[in-house]
Order: C-alpha cells, then structure tokens, then sequence
C-alpha cells in the first residue's frame, strides 16, 4: 500500500510541519471553550455562530480562500496519476482543506492517500453485512448523543464486547465509516472527535487481532487518509491487554499523538475532561440511552454509497 506518512512528510513547497499543525490543531477549539454557552446533540442540524468565526480565525477559510483552495486543490488532483478523472464533491474536497487550514497540498497528499486506499483495501468500502447493531460485537463503538462544549463529539470504545462473532475486516470498516461519515457534519469538520476508550472484559481474545499490521492500518486508514482532528484519547478500565496494545501502538504513532492519550487509573478522572451529564451512567456520568443505533444504522448504510468523489455534507 503506498501511503504517503504525512505526519512525517515535508512538503518542499512550504515546508509544513504536521507536527506542529496536529498540536495546533489539537488545542485550537480549547480557545473559545468559555463561549459556549449550551451543549449541543451531535446531530445538530445548524453550525452556531461562533464556531464559523473560529473556522474563519483558526482554519482560514474566509470566501477568498473557500475559492482559491477549491481551485488548487482540483488542479492538484487532476495532475495526479492517482486522482486524476475523479470528480470530486465540492463539500468533500473542503473537509480537506479546513483540516488543513487550507493547505492546498497537504489536502491533496491526504485525499491522494484515500483514494490510494479504496484501491489496495476496498473492501474497507462495503457496507456491514451482519446485523449491525444487534450483534454483541457490534456495539464495541457508538458516538454519544451529546457533543463536547467546544463542539467536539466523542466516540466511545467499548472494547471488550469485539469478539470473535464478528471479522477483524468488520471491525475495520465499522471504525472507517463513523469516522467517515461523521465527517459530513459541518461542526464536526471544525471541532474534531474525542476518544474515550474503555479496557474492559478485554483479554486474549482481542488481543490477537493486535498485530503491527492490523494496528498499522487503522492509524494509516484514520490519520493519513481521512480529515480528522484528533483531539485526545481517555483511555480507562486498563489491564494487561491495554499494555500490550499501547506497546504496540508505540510503534506506530508519532510523538505528536501519543501525547494525546490520556490514562486514567479511576472512570471520575473523566470529568475533569467532560460535563458528567454527557457521559455514560456506567461511567459515573447522567447519560441513560447512549448507543446511537439508528445513526449507525444510517452510517453503514450511507457508507456502501461512499463513491470515491466524496459526499456531500448532511446540510
């Protein structure tokens, strides 16, 4: 699979150091945490004020560069041996480019790196054939209902419920297209997703599936081909599988997101983090109902249409 390592990757042009552009882009929504004054559902249907002047101070998009980057970035594309003939939806290409901060060339290696994937792992772009969200294992992975403050939403791994009932393939695209189809909302685009991750009832069984390449594939496939701002990673409930994995994932990530992972030796950590009401009962927060399974339902089956243009944004 040729993907290029954008994290470590210097763009001779501009001598961009994703490095640094992952740590700002990680600390920027932090900024206007104080303006928020409500937390939203994650399935809010509008983008509050507020954040479109964040995306025009911290992500600089303004109508100038909404143009012109659109326009560079076709360019980009279309001289590629790759992505040329391809084309892409306007909404996708700008995904890009505010994760960028309107890096026309950066945007470009990513969606390069994308498209490069659907050719050398495809199947990563079929839908779930079981019955999704039935099946135990299934359920290792839900968004939760409400967002962050600062508009983030946050994405809760469960897991030890992944198990043998269901193929490591699965488990790949299911993490795929939340992330993917996530994306399609605006606010999501601007704020980035957060991570909690929980260890418990893990063991033998999943480690197994913990090999350099599978882990590989998952940091190639979320960092180096989709527009995610990864904002940080609560990791709680860890035992020996957790080790492990973390040994693993070492080998891995670059500084910039190891530093990122936050481990917690008690769930009550995780308020210092998150309001309690948008966290799980299970984990000491308010939140009864939290598998989201008619937007997963949704998400499994609007990603078997996911073409290799792109789809547009919910709104």
């Amino acid at each position: 699979m040729q993907i290029y390592i954008i994290s470590y990757h210097t763009i001779p042009s501009k001598n961009i150091d994703m490095e640094e552009l992952i740590t700002e882009n990680t600390n920027q929504v932090n900024k206007f945490i104080p303006e928020i004054y409500k937390i939203l559902p994650f399935e809010v249907n509008y983008v509050p004020e507020v954040f479109m002047k964040v995306c025009e101070d911290e992500l600089n998009e303004t109508p100038e560069s909404k143009s012109n980057g659109c326009k560079e970035l076709k360019r980009l594309l279309e001289d590629d041996d790759i992505t040329t003939g391809i084309e892409y939806e306007n909404d996708f290409l700008r995904q890009y480019l505010r994760h960028t901060k309107y890096d026309s060339q950066l945007a470009f290696l990513k969606i390069r790196n994308l498209t490069n994937l659907r050719t050398t792992h495809n199947y990563l772009f079929r839908s779930v054939e079981v019955e999704y969200t039935v099946n135990p294992s299934s359920k290792y992975s839900t968004i939760l209902p409400y967002r962050c403050p600062d508009g983030s939403i946050i994405v809760l791994l469960q897991l030890g419920k992944f198990n043998d009932d269901m193929s490591i393939d699965d488990f790949s695209r299911i993490s795929l297209f939340t992330a993917a189809q996530a994306l399609r909302h605006p606010l999501t685009q601007m704020a980035g997703f957060r991570f909690i991750v929980d260890f418990k009832d893990t063991g033998f069984r999943q480690i197994k599936y913990c090999t350099l390449s599978n882990v590989k594939l998952v940091y190639l496939s979320g960092m180096e081909c989709l527009p995610v701002t990864f904002k940080s990673y609560h990791v709680i409930n860890g035992n020996f599988a957790t080790n492990f994995l973390w040994a693993v994932m070492k080998l891995v990530l670059p500084t910039s997101v190891r530093n990122m992972f936050n481990f917690h030796s008690s769930t009550e950590e995780l308020f210092d983090y998150f309001p309690r009401s948008i966290i799980p009962q299970e984990y000491g927060g308010e939140l009864e109902n939290y598998f989201m399974a008619d937007w997963l339902k949704r998400a499994n089956e609007e990603h078997a249409k996911f073409p290799a243009e792109g789809q547009k944004n919910y709104f």
